[in-house]
């Protein structure tokens, strides 16, 4: 009879809704580091699409799952001579642009728990040294504190606020300032509002 013996690389993990956002670090492959929106276009039931920023006029790079061969790539079609076709209206089984690679049947590239592959010198597929990172984007938090080493940085150490508005898409934290013992407001608020005194409640 087979001997049953414990497995820790066996997961279960739910399939919950596409992620709206995942980021992906790539050390040396810069280009496709970034932050990646899923693409209700090309998307499917099975499986979701993504597509990074875009950064000037460049073509920006697609996160997307090749189940012919059971893939999740990261590819960049160059744009040829103003021709806007993506790599997904052509062949979705090429992978003549693809980046990065890893043979992994996960619902999201977020859920992947298998090493990335680039291509080396020889366009031999490997695990880079730095390898690659991918998660999904989490809605940022309302407050963070930053400790400088020392004196010389107390003037950025403290509380920050996260502000309403956002820059290029990212969050914008203004310095909370400490005006008494227990009474706190952020740097940006300071002028627009007015602070009342407490009063000492009476028993």
């Amino acid at each position: 009879d087979p001997v049953w013996v414990p497995a820790p690389a066996v997961r279960c993990i739910e399939v919950a809704p596409y992620p709206v956002q995942v980021y992906i670090f790539a050390g040396a492959l810069g280009q496709i580091t970034g932050i990646y929106s899923l693409d209700l276009k090309h998307s499917t039931k099975l499986r979701p699409v993504y597509r990074a920023e875009t950064v000037g006029i460049t073509t920006p790079p697609l996160l997307r799952f090749v189940p012919t061969k059971g893939l999740w790539i990261a590819e960049r079609v160059p744009r040829i001579a103003g021709n806007k076709k993506s790599q997904l209206k052509q062949d979705p089984n090429v992978l003549s642009y693809a980046l990065a690679i890893v043979a992994y049947d996960a619902p999201h590239p977020a859920a992947v728990m298998a090493p990335w592959t680039v291509r080396d010198g020889n366009g031999v597929w490997v695990v880079p040294e730095q390898r690659i990172i991918c998660r999904i984007v989490q809605e940022p938090p309302d407050k963070i504190y930053l400790m400088g080493p020392g004196y010389a940085h107390d003037q950025v150490s403290g509380t920050y606020m996260r502000l309403p508005e956002k820059h290029d898409g990212r969050p914008i934290y203004t310095k909370e300032e400490k005006l008494t013992d227990d009474t706190t407001v952020a740097k940006s608020e300071r002028d627009a509002s007015q602070l009342e005194p407490k009063e000492d409640k009476q028993e």
